[in-house]
C-alpha cells in the first residue's frame, strides 16, 4: 500500500516539478513535512529547488502583522490586566495555571470567531449560574477555592457571587488584553487567526507571492481555518488534499467521516490526484495478555523479534505516555534507531533529579571558619545518583564519608579533582546559583557521566 504523504510526492513531481520554487506546502504539523521532504528526495534524481514546506501556524504567522509572543509573557500580561480589572490580590505563581486556562479559553473563543462579548455576557446571567453552580464536583469546587481564596462555599450567596463576579469581569479582561496586544503587535495563536481572518483582503498579494498552494492532511477545522481556506479556494491558486478512508466516508451514519465529508463537499480533491484507502487489505491482529502495565513492555522483545518490524514503517503506539520509559529500556538491542513523537515529562529524568539534589545540598550547606560544610548525606545522594553509579573513584569517597560518620564533611574532604571542585562550590545567590547549575551539567555531558 502507497501511504498518502508518498501519493501526494508523486502527484507533486509529475505535475509540478518545474514550479517548485513557486509552490508552498502547508501541512498541519512539522513532522509531516518531514516525511514528504524524504519521500520527495528518494523520488526525485535530478537537483532541483524544494518547494516551500511549512505548517498551517507558520504560514499564518510569516503573513501575520501581529507576531506571536511566547506564553510566560502573554500570562504576565494577562495577570496585569486581571488584576486590574477583579481587584485579586493572588501572587503571580497562583494565578499562572488559571492563567493557562484563560488563555487557552480566549484562543479557543478566537480562533472559533466567537463574539467573546456575547459569549461571556450569557455566562454570567444570573439563571446560568444558579442551574448549574451548585452541581459543581467537589474536585472542582478545591479548584475555584483555591484560586478565590478562603471563600465559603456552604452558603449560596458567597460561592454564587465570586463566581458570578469572574465571568461578569472575564470580557473586560479580554478586551483591555487584547487591546494591549495590538499594541505592542504581539499575540497569542488564536488572535494573530482572528487577526487575519479579519484583514484577508489587505493581505492578497501576500498569498499570491506563491504560484501553487497545496493544503495537505488536515482533518478538523476551526471556523478561522475554513474562513482562510475558502478565501484561498477564491484565489484560485490552492488546491487541498484530504488524507482519509472511504470506508469512513462512504457510511453516511459512520461519524468518524462527519468531518472529512464535510471538508470534501466545500474543499474537493483535485481530479487527477490518486491514493489507495487500505481498508480492504487484509489485517493480521495478535492479542498479548499481560498483567501489568511495565509487562506490556517487556513483552516486546518477542513481538519485534521479526526483522520486518523493526523498519522506518513500524509504529508502537502507547495508551499511556507513563509507559514511555520501560517501552524504551525494553526494545531489543537491534533497534538503534527510534523516533519519539510523544512529550517526554522533564519530572521523569535523571537530569531534572540530580538538579534537585544539588539545589537540596546547597540548600543545607554552611560556612564555618572560613571553612565550606556540606551534609553528608546530601553528598553520598550525589555520589548515589546515576550519573556516578559506575566511577570507582567516586565509590571511594562514599565509603570514606561513611567511615568518617560526620552531619558535615568538609568541601576540602570531596574536591579531589576539577570537576569534583565544580560540583561541590558554594553558591550565594540566585545568579550564582543559575551558573552553578549550568557548569555542573556542561561538565557532566562533556565527562561522558551520563550513563543511560
Amino acid at each position: 500500500m502507497k501511504p498518502f504523504i508518498e501519493s501526494f510526492a508523486d502527484y507533486l513531481l509529475e505535475n509540478y516539478q518545474d514550479n517548485f520554487s513557486k509552490c508552498c506546502v502547508i501541512f498541519p504539523s512539522r513532522r509531516a513535512g518531514v516525511f514528504f521532504q524524504k519521500q520527495l528526495s528518494a523520488k526525485t534524481s535530478k537537483t532541483c529547488w524544494s518547494p516551500k514546506i511549512t505548517t498551517l501556524n507558520e504560514f499564518i504567522y510569516e503573513i501575520s502583522e501581529i507576531k506571536p509572543a511566547n506564553e510566560l509573557l502573554l500570562i504576565y500580561e494577562l495577570y496585569r490586566v486581571f488584576c486590574n480589572k477583579t481587584g485579586v490580590s493572588e501572587s503571580f505563581d497562583e494565578f499562572y495555571f488559571w492563567g493557562q486556562v484563560i488563555l487557552s479559553d480566549f484562543n479557543d473563543i478566537d480562533k472559533e470567531l466567537v463574539d467573546a462579548e456575547k459569549l461571556y455576557s450569557n455566562l454570567s446571567d444570573i439563571k446560568q449560574i444558579d442551574n448549574t453552580f451548585f452541581e459543581l464536583t467537589k474536585e472542582q469546587l478545591d479548584a475555584i477555592k483555591q484560586f478565590w481564596g478562603n471563600v465559603d462555599f456552604k452558603t449560596k450567596s458567597s460561592g454564587k457571587e465570586k463566581f458570578i463576579v469572574l465571568w461578569e469581569k472575564l470580557y473586560p479582561v479580554y478586551k483591555e488584553f487584547n487591546e494591549l496586544l495590538s499594541n505592542e503587535k504581539i499575540g497569542y495563536e488564536g488572535k494573530l487567526y482572528k487577526d487575519l481572518i479579519s484583514n484577508l483582503n489587505t493581505h492578497s498579494k501576500k498569498f499570491n507571492s506563491y504560484k501553487h498552494i497545496f493544503i495537505v492532511g488536515f482533518n478538523a477545522l476551526s471556523k478561522s481555518e475554513k474562513e482562510l481556506f475558502k478565501f484561498l479556494q477564491k484565489l484560485g491558486n490552492t488546491q487541498f488534499f484530504w488524507d482519509y478512508d472511504s470506508f469512513y466516508y462512504n457510511d453516511k451514519n459512520h461519524e468518524a467521516g462527519f468531518f472529512i465529508r464535510e471538508m470534501l463537499q466545500q474543499f474537493p480533491l483535485p481530479e487527477k490526484f490518486q491514493f489507495e484507502t487500505g481498508i480492504g487489505l487484509q489485517k493480521s491482529i495478535n492479542l498479548y495478555s499481560t498483567q501489568t502495565i511495565v509487562g506490556q513492555a517487556k513483552i516486546l522483545p518477542e513481538i519485534f523479534k521479526n526483522s520486518i518490524l523493526t523498519d522506518e514503517n513500524t509504529v508502537l503506539v502507547l495508551a499511556d505516555e507513563n509507559m514511555l520509559l520501560p517501552v524504551l529500556y525494553s526494545l531489543p538491542q537491534n533497534i538503534l534507531k527510534i523516533n519519539v513523537t510523544m512529550s517526554y515529562p522533564v519530572k521523569e529524568t535523571t537530569s531534572l533529579q540530580f538538579v534537585y539534589l544539588l539545589l537540596e545540598m546547597q540548600g543545607n550547606s554552611r560556612e564555618k571558619s572560613k571553612n565550606i560544610l556540606f551534609k553528608s548525606k546530601d553528598v553520598l545522594n550525589i555520589f548515589s545518583h546515576k550519573f556516578f553509579s559506575n566511577n570507582n573513584f567516586v565509590n571511594e569517597l562514599k565509603n570514606q564519608i561513611i567511615k568518617l560518620n560526620k552531619n558535615y564533611i568538609e568541601q576540602n574532604v570531596i574536591n579531589k579533582n576539577e570537576f569534583l571542585l565544580k560540583v561541590f562550590d558554594k553558591s550565594k545567590t540566585p545568579i550564582t546559583y543559575c551558573k552553578y547549575i549550568c557548569d555542573v551539567i556542561f561538565e557532566i555531558i562533556s565527562s561522558n557521566l551520563i550513563l543511560n
